[in-house]
């Protein structure tokens, strides 16, 4: 069906002649599902729309139709050519075909309804999966005077925001915090990929740079047709150098509250989105001292609404964050 009428073609592929949807016989046979042939069983049932069923079968040139009907709603019809009198035989063969052809109808409407459903329970069940991939098994932990602790909460179906901490040994700690660039499934995926990324890194370096890591990530990731982009940050903390570097990748700004003076800060520095063929990198070093917080987090936390519609926002954020500022990352982490 077409613009609300019915296209009727032959098999040799002549013209095709339109037939409109409120066609007397279309809207008998949705009440009246029998094949309306030239046998008398047939002529006697479809006896009272007998000038309207010839006039379509002359339109369409065919003799016997055989109309698909489902929950009392006609969804199609074959037209037949047989240029005789059905035989008994063929009679019953026709009523046969036109419960089989009914009952596949109705299985594919029903399937049709269902599929929907059925995707998004797959989907769902997909993003769980997901999202185990994308965070670490253990949401917070320690390293001699290191201390850290995490927070995943996926947005909608699927989320593409992940994070982990490497413990290096001997109080030295990554942390690697991502986005993918979409929504979705896909980025999704993208998500689980780049954290990968960023294990295998781990498990084959010994000697570390955030800078040159997100380099090698971004070549990774690098594609000409359909490119990935990913906003990441990674930070290397070494508590007995008493240094932290890190380096940025298109993630919001982190924040830190110093511990000799509870003043807000930020971990400034400039880098584009992983994924993008002449983006550069830069390793920043700043002191590290007993107390300081470092946050770490991306945009669907300041883009969270509330249920009036309203942005978390960054100023707010920032107010949690001097709110917060206990010396305990995991107390730290629920008052956020």
């Amino acid at each position: 069906m077409v613009d609300g009428v019915w296209l009727a073609e032959t098999i040799q592929g002549e013209e095709t002649v339109l037939v409109p949807t409120t066609h007397a016989a279309f809207k008998w046979f949705a009440a009246n599902a029998v094949v309306a042939a030239s046998d008398r069983k047939s002529v006697l049932r479809c006896r009272s729309i007998k000038q309207p069923l010839n006039a379509l079968k002359q339109q369409i040139g065919v003799d016997t139709i055989v109309p698909v009907v489902d929950s009392r709603q006609i969804v199609g019809a074959i037209g037949l050519l047989m240029r005789h009198t059905p035989s008994e035989f063929e009679s019953d063969l026709l009523e046969q075909f036109l419960s089989i052809i009914g009952s596949a109808a109705g299985a594919t409407r029903l399937d049709i309804a269902t599929t929907p459903a059925l995707i998004a329970k797959k989907e769902t069940d997909l993003a769980t999966a997901f999202e185990v991939a994308l965070v670490p098994a253990r949401d917070e932990g320690v390293s001699r005077n290191i201390q850290w602790a995490g927070y995943f909460k996926r947005a909608g179906d699927a989320g593409s925001d992940f994070w982990d901490a490497f413990d290096l040994g001997n109080g030295r700690v990554i942390v690697v915090v991502g986005d993918v660039i979409g929504r979705g499934l896909a980025p999704s995926l993208l998500g689980v990929v780049g954290k990968a990324c960023c294990d295998a890194l781990y498990t084959g370096s010994t000697e570390w740079d955030a800078a040159a890591l997100l380099t090698t990530l971004n070549r990774a990731l690098f594609r000409k047709v359909r490119p990935i982009q990913m906003t990441c940050v990674v930070a290397l903390f070494d508590g007995p150098g008493g240094v932290v570097q890190y380096a940025n990748a298109g993630i919001p700004t982190p924040y830190v509250v110093r511990g000799n003076d509870r003043r807000l800060g930020m971990l400034k520095s400039s880098g584009g989105a992983l994924g993008l063929a002449m983006a550069k990198y830069e390793s920043i070093k700043r002191p590290l001292t007993p107390g300081d917080l470092f946050y770490f987090y991306t945009d669907g936390v300041v883009d969270a609404k509330s249920p009036q519609g309203i942005p978390f926002s960054d100023r707010r954020l920032q107010k949690a964050i001097e709110d917060a500022g206990n010396p305990d990352s995991r107390v730290d982490r629920e008052r956020v």
